[in-house]
């Protein structure tokens, strides 16, 4: 017992075992224990670098508990801009979970599949509770691995009418615009050429781009809109202060981010007194766990600014960690030894 060996879990074991539950009931269960206050959120502690080619690369380490569950862990997330030209993923990372008694590592899990999954979930709870869903015309901006997980998860939940494509890319977005016709969507799929183009057709459009510079303005976005703000950078200034309504996964992280744009705007707000306020409404488990009610106009413009949350990391990754002892799944390391 005292020298217990971590569990490993590499992708392919946590795509097997992600399977084994229900993701979506488990991020709305992870929301209530949030809106519950049983968690523990710390602030995230973060490390900017330049590569060699002077491309940002960045490390996020992430620490996140869940009371009820007794799940306890970090998740250590890398990316870097350089890599793409090199043919390798952006973004690669780790969950670790704790043992609730001991404080040990017992499991390492690969984090990318987790991640992607549960950024993907949260943008699904906030369009079931904010967008326009009759008809849904999605958009999506940006058709890397996340944008690829929003299409794998909007398309099996939500009723989408037509889907429209763009990526700066043109292969990029051909390949998933047939990815997604082998999936069987029997809805309309078109690649369009340009963000103005795709603003112009779909009334709820999911940003999932790489993006450090905004490119989106007020000129472009229509009334009943609902813009989920995976990215974090792509909206002007001016169409945050021009929202109907603006909704957060947790506020406190996001007033404390210093790089990203709605951050910058609240400190702002807060240190300059600014005279006009942007209709910030709450966070997103508050539509989950209460009645309170987001839409209340079919013309809204709404935004959605899911910054991620560490417990919905720790989270799955502790229900894809007990699926594997139940079922003597992953590989077993003693560190100890």
């Amino acid at each position: 017992m005292n020298n217990q060996p971590v569990v490993l879990l590499d992708r392919s074991a946590v795509d097997r075992l992600l399977g084994a539950f229900d993701v979506v009931d488990a991020v709305e269960n992870i929301l209530r224990q949030k809106f519950h206050k049983r968690i523990q959120l710390p602030s995230e502690a973060t490390l900017y670098w330049s590569t060699a080619d002077d491309r940002t690369a960045r490390s996020i380490g992430m620490p996140g508990g869940l009371v009820d569950w007794s799940a306890y862990g970090m998740k250590v997330i890398n990316s870097s801009l350089a890599n793409t030209a090199k043919g390798i993923p952006r973004a690669s990372g780790l969950v670790l979970l704790f043992d609730a008694e001991t404080a040990r590592i017992q499991a390492v899990i690969e984090a990318a599949r987790i991640s992607a999954l549960r950024t993907a979930l949260v943008s699904l709870v906030g369009a079931q509770r904010l967008a326009n869903l009759q008809p849904l015309r999605l958009g999506l901006i940006g058709c890397g691995p996340i944008g690829v997980a929003h299409l794998e998860i909007f398309l099996t939940n939500l009723s989408v009418e037509h889907l429209y494509l763009y990526d700066r890319d043109e292969k990029v977005v051909a390949q998933i615009a047939a990815r997604v016709s082998n999936w069987g969507y029997r809805g309309k799929i078109e690649v369009v050429q340009s963000v103005p183009a795709l603003f112009s057709n779909a009334n709820c459009i999911v940003m999932a781009t790489t993006v450090t510079e905004s490119y989106i303005g007020c000129d472009i976005i229509r009334a009943g809109q609902t813009l989920i703000n995976v990215s974090l950078d792509d909206l002007d200034e001016d169409v945050f202060y021009a929202a109907d309504q603006i909704w957060v996964d947790d506020l406190e992280l996001v007033f404390d981010d210093k790089r990203r744009r709605l951050g910058k705007i609240l400190r702002a707000e807060q240190a300059e007194h600014r005279n006009r306020a942007i209709n910030l409404r709450g966070s997103i488990d508050e539509l989950v766990a209460s009645d309170r009610v987001a839409r209340k106009h079919i013309d809204e413009i709404v935004i959605f600014n899911p910054f991620g949350m560490s417990i919905l990391d720790v989270g799955i990754a502790s229900l894809v960690f007990k699926q594997a002892l139940a079922q003597n799944s992953g590989d077993l390391f003693d560190f100890a030894a």
